[in-house]
């Protein structure tokens, strides 16, 4: 829901903006937290931005 009032603020004043969310469920499933999981995930997200960037720029 947060990403929805973003995404309108956004487009009001022309703004790019990307949102990317991260579900965890290990809390509902019991499973232990895996901070090596964790680690890839905000290195998946980095890239994408950068990426998104360069994209961008040209």
């Amino acid at each position: 829901m947060e990403t929805a009032s973003v995404y309108s603020v956004a487009k009001d004043f022309n703004i790019p903006v990307i949102g990317i969310r991260i579900i965890s469920n290990n809390e509902v499933l019991k499973e232990e937290y895996n901070r090596e999981l964790a680690t890839d995930c905000q290195k998946f997200v980095e890239k994408v931005i950068k990426k998104q960037i360069e994209m961008l720029k040209k």
